[in-house]
């Protein structure tokens, strides 16, 4: 049973790192079919973060990115479009 085609039309996920590593490296098809409907990814270090980034960057073309921190900034620099949180300054760039 393909794990996409039986989730019903309008799913939406949350998925962690870990999660997208796994996949990932499993089954890369799989993942990006996930990927997109995932709307929140948690629990991601830094290169996980990258690593989401870049592939929505390649394959779906969805890229926006927001960060608060340092450990954003290689995912930020992947993304297309992207905004960075300023805690505390009342801005957003």
């Amino acid at each position: 049973m393909d794990p996409v085609t039986s989730l019903p039309e309008h799913t939406v996920l949350a998925m962690t790192g870990e999660l997208w590593r796994h996949l990932l490296q499993q089954n890369p098809k799989t993942a990006l079919a996930l990927g997109k409907k995932t709307l929140v990814f948690g629990r991601c270090t830094p290169l996980d973060k990258v690593s989401i980034v870049s592939s929505f960057v390649k394959y779906v073309d969805i890229t926006l990115m927001c960060g608060d921190g340092g450990n954003d900034s290689g995912a930020l620099k992947a993304a297309r479009e992207y905004a960075i949180l300023l805690i505390g300054l009342g801005h957003v760039l």
